[in-house]
Formats: C-alpha cells, structure tokens, sequence
C-alpha cells in the first residue's frame, strides 16, 4: 500500500487523515503487553513505546519520519505486489545501510528496556532525564562501532552487551574482562567504553540506572516501600539476611 501521504505538509487534510487512519489500524494489530506501540513521528523517530491515542495525536502534531514509509515496526515486511507498491530498489538499499545505525539502536532501545522491566531486583527509570541526555543518546545512536562500521552503533553494541551480562548474571569482573578483549579485537578507533564502571555512569546519564531491591529467599515479597526496614518476609517469615551478613538499614 502507497504511504504517500506520510509527505504532506498539511496535517489536517483529508487525505493526512485518512493515511493516519490506515496507520493507526496497522498499528492497533501489534501493541506490547500493555496497549503500547513504537512511535513513528518526528520527535520519537520509533525510539519510544507510547499508546495508541498518543501516536495519533504525535503523528498528527509533528507528523510522521517522512523515510519510514515500510512500517517494519508495527508489522509489515517488504512484498512484491501487483498493487502498484514498487519492492526495494538498489538506492533504497544504500539508504537502509546508511540509516541502519538508528534502526539498530532504535531496536535496541526497546530490547533493553523490557529486559529491565523483567527483573524483579531492580526498578530502571523511564529514559534520558534531560536534554542533553538525550542529544547524547542521539549522537551515540549514529556513532560508528569503529570507523567505517555501518552495521551497528557504539550504543547499540553497548546495550546490547549490558543485555546480556543482566540475562546472565555476569559478574561485573567477567564484563571488564569481555569488553578489554573486545576492544582488542576491533580495528583501530574503535569508541567501546573502557570499563564496566564508564558503562554504567554512562547508562546512567541515559536515564537507564537502576535501585538494588531485596526479595524474599522464597520470592515472596520485595522489600521495598512499606517493608524496605523490614528484616523477615511477612508470609513466611524466611530471615531477610543470612547469619552474619545483615547489614545496616534506613
């Protein structure tokens, strides 16, 4: 199907209308967990989950990234059709290796995001706190791994690393240990961290910290608001602590 209308300067005309519509119906068939899709407008650029009223009343307000005109992100695939919709040509390829760094970081953003929504021993916050934050995060997202490098951005690499030293459990040990032999390995100019430590501040300055919760032995309770003093789970009664490792409470 033609997403002409993506290009219209007019928001409020007919046909704008009627291509938001035809979106949002798209859109409405691939919703999260929780009624959220990525949003597509300009000030998004697909890199944040928001609800459905949301995304219209965003594409209507600061219109739609005038280059996503496959909607890959809210279900479709490029098909060769009779319906008059021409398949990617040689320059749209160019054009997806050129942009491939966003589209990666973009893919990654929410990858890391649901990975933290499913510990149960740490609350992540809700993206970059300011917006200096998020002019780096930006930059970062079309930063080359290592010169020449157009298949994956230092952002992306670095959370997709963070991704799996949280699915793993990685000590913090083993992670320094990885991203030294890493950079090695990379060609020259390579723009890798140095250390978990500048990781972490750098997640950090992204909106991406964390508070360490304790949980029941038992996964009862979290201890945490009304309980955060406390020193056994109020259902089994199972000691917060080990004998001999308490340590000092608020």
């Amino acid at each position: 199907m033609s997403h002409e209308w993506i290009m219209l300067k007019d928001h409020w005309c007919a046909d704008y209308e009627l291509g938001v519509n035809e979106f949002m119906e798209v859109a409405s068939n691939h919703v999260d967990a929780i009624g959220r899709v990525r949003c597509p407008c300009k000030n998004c650029n697909n890199l944040y989950f928001k609800t459905l009223v949301q995304v219209r009343g965003d594409i209507f307000k600061h219109g739609m990234v005038e280059t996503y005109k496959t909607w890959v992100h809210h279900g479709e695939s490029y098909v060769v059709s009779n319906s008059g919709e021409n398949p990617p040509t040689e320059s749209d390829d160019v054009h997806n290796e050129e942009s491939g760094l966003q589209t990666d970081m973009s893919e990654m953003l929410g990858d890391f995001g649901r990975a933290n929504e499913c510990l149960t021993t740490a609350e992540p916050s809700h993206g970059p706190n300011n917006n200096g934050a998020l002019a780096r995060l930006l930059k970062d997202a079309n930063c080359p791994l290592y010169p020449e490098c157009k298949k994956i951005s230092k952002l992306s690499y670095v959370m997709k690393m963070m991704n799996i030293k949280i699915q793993t459990n990685s000590s913090d040990k083993a992670f320094n240990q990885y991203l030294e032999l890493i950079k090695e390995g990379l060609p020259n100019g390579e723009t890798l961290p140095t250390s978990f430590y500048e990781v972490k501040k750098y997640m950090r300055d992204l909106g991406f910290g964390y508070t360490i919760i304790d949980a029941c032995p038992n996964n009862c309770v979290l201890y945490r608001r009304q309980l955060e003093a406390s020193r056994e789970c109020p259902k089994c009664k199972e000691p917060r602590f080990k004998s001999g490792k308490q340590k000092m409470l608020p």
